[in-house]
């Protein structure tokens, strides 16, 4: 059974994370610790939480949606996966 729990919905109150909190979020997602949190589960699985988290519920097309603008606005280096730093500046603006 797939652990339905959103984990950064604790979280979702903070106006800012600290490193601490940002490395347990990377580890979180980073489930393959390739340094990268990339398209397919793990890509899916951060930022159908992160629309849960801030109170938006999502269809599968609006997650693809969500993950296409995403890319666009994150991924600087545009190699289609977020590194440490893009998820740093996705979360703390």
């Amino acid at each position: 059974m797939a652990d339905t729990t959103n984990f950064l919905a604790k979280y979702s109150g903070l106006r800012s994370l600290g490193l601490e909190q940002l490395n347990e979020i990377w580890g979180h997602y980073d489930t393959d610790g390739s340094g990268y949190i990339e398209v397919g589960p793990e890509l899916d699985r951060f930022l159908t939480d992160l629309m849960k988290a801030g109170g938006m519920s999502a269809t599968e097309r609006e997650v693809e949606e969500f993950i296409e603008g995403v890319l666009e606005m994150f991924d600087l280096d545009q190699d289609g996966r977020l590194d440490f730093a893009e998820v740093e500046e996705l979360l703390n603006g």
